[in-house]
């Protein structure tokens, strides 16, 4: 026994270890990039829509279209989507990939190759946000190696799409919340630094991709919630304090940080709230800004301009509730290819670490809310961070549902969409374990994890891609790639079990 609780003391020694977190990130960039290289255009996540946003703004150097341009509405109503501030920034190294070479294939692999980067940025920021937790380190890397083993994540982050720069905004933004809440607790004061830097990020990262709005609410109603609940040892300290703290920043900070909360809250005014004045929408739909005709050209708005013609039942929220889950759950650990080939959009989920994820993340996050209360009382940073994922996972289920009612059919149900903000719930399932195994011997403790971490494998990162993509998943004419992506199948086939489960 003595033997066994060594080597269990020594695995978590190492589980938390910089090396341990410096291999994973290794593995996940490895997976992600080989994916980039080796996937044809276009992969599922709307890369074709993407990268023709980036090829309409090289052609101007404003990230705001002022006009519409000409013909149908391909890629919705331009002047009036507060979604570009991706598209704008990735056009820069498409012109100068573009100008470098002729070759498609090498523009797209490099577009691919930066957004890796990007979702590895996003990666190292959380690593960060977690640390201002109360967890052990080791519980933070493994919950890091969980998520990365999620096969959507390697698959996302080798998409040309805007989720990926989403990643580090969301971390960014936690982070700068979670450091604001620090020093008001520790010294009392209002760390201008955190909250010049949090207005501007918030402010732009909504320019990203609308979605934010939600983490956006949730970290200013914690914010205020943690400013109404304050209570200074002194009165007038606070502001006393706050004004000591930003005489000792530099001029050239104070600059930097004034100009990117203006140039933020600018840009949030001139998309949102024109909207707002203007629509009555801060998210008008194409057909009330552009019309019917030029729209039908726009994929997801005429989906649902025929979709609402034609409600073919009533809406029911139990079966909604339902089968919102069940696709959230499979669209966040199934592989699927693009829509070119003979075959469009295959998609399939390795069913053990499908199982292992639903059985072991499930019991995990259970306990954890059973002592729900206790966990919020020791450790509030983790608290803060569940707060403002539930109420973007709140206000995706909300979107979904109102859709649902509107048009009739469920639409747009992707898991990709959790990843931004999922991290701190696979820490808190990691916690719950933690909980339900105090007191239980080492070799049950070494056995789990050691059995969990094998099952991930079966399907989780690159495996579930290697196992079920085939040539027509691959760049045609390419025949190394082809040639590669077999061995790698033919090394895992006797330790990976992938039958073809959708």
């Amino acid at each position: 026994m003595a033997d066994v609780g060594t080597t269990y003391k020594k695995l978590v020694r190492f589980l938390g270890s910089r090396l341990f977190f410096g291999f994973s990130l290794i593995a996940f960039t490895a997976q992600a990039c080989w994916i980039a290289i080796s996937s044809r255009y276009p992969m599922a996540f709307d890369e074709a829509y993407h990268l023709g946003l980036i090829k309409l703004h090289a052609k101007q150097l404003s990230p705001i279209f002022t006009h519409q341009p000409p013909g149908p509405a391909v890629y919705g109503a331009l002047t009036r989507d507060p979604s570009y501030l991706y598209h704008w920034l990735m056009s820069f190294p498409y012109r100068f990939v573009s100008n470098l070479t002729p070759s498609f294939t090498l523009q797209i692999v490099t577009l691919r190759l930066i957004n890796v980067a990007l979702f590895l940025c996003g990666i190292v920021l959380f690593k960060l946000v977690l640390d201002k937790t109360k967890a052990s380190r080791a519980f933070i890397n493994l919950a890091l190696l969980f998520f990365s083993l999620t096969p959507v994540v390697s698959l996302l982050a080798a998409h040309i799409n805007y989720d990926n720069l989403l990643v580090p905004c969301v971390a960014g933004s936690l982070l700068l919340t979670l450091r604001l809440r620090e020093v008001l607790l520790t010294k009392q004061t209002i760390s201008t630094r955190a909250g010049l830097g949090l207005i501007g990020l918030v402010c732009l990262s909504a320019e990203v991709t609308y979605p934010f709005l939600p983490i956006m609410a949730g970290c200013l109603v914690y914010i205020s919630y943690l400013f109404i609940t304050y209570r200074p040892n002194r009165r007038g300290s606070l502001i006393k304090n706050t004004w000591r703290d930003w005489s000792k920043v530099s001029k050239l900070q104070k600059v930097a940080l004034v100009g990117l909360a203006v140039v933020g809250v600018g840009l949030f005014s001139y998309t949102y709230g024109i909207n707002v004045i203007t629509y009555h929408n801060p998210i008008p739909q194409c057909g009330q800004v552009l019309g019917q005709a030029r729209c039908q050209a726009y994929g997801p708005w005429a989906r649902n301009y025929r979709a609402a013609h034609h409600i073919a039942n009533s809406p029911n929220l139990g079966y909604f509730i339902v089968n919102w889950l069940a696709g959230m759950f499979e669209r966040l650990f199934f592989v699927i290819n693009g829509s070119t080939g003979p075959a469009v959009y295959q998609n399939y989920l390795a069913p053990i670490m499908a199982g292992v994820a639903a059985l072991g993340g499930g019991i995990g996050l259970g306990v954890y809310l059973k002592h729900l209360k206790q966990n919020l009382a020791s450790d509030r940073a983790l608290g803060a961070l569940l707060f403002v994922g539930l109420v973007y996972i709140l206000a995706l289920f909300g979107r979904n549902y109102h859709d649902y009612v509107q048009l009739g059919e469920m639409v747009a149900i992707n898991g990709r969409y959790l990843v931004p903000i999922i991290l701190p719930f696979y820490l808190a399932a990691a916690i719950g374990w933690r909980q339900l195994l105090t007191g239980r011997t080492m070799k049950l403790k070494l056995s789990l994890l050691l059995a969990s971490c094998l099952l991930c494998l079966q399907g989780g990162g690159i495996t579930s891609y290697i196992a079920y993509s085939n040539q027509y998943w691959y760049w045609p004419h390419e025949p190394w790639i082809i040639s590669t992506n077999q061995r790698l199948h033919d090394l895992e086939k006797p330790f990976i079990w992938a039958p073809k489960i959708r």
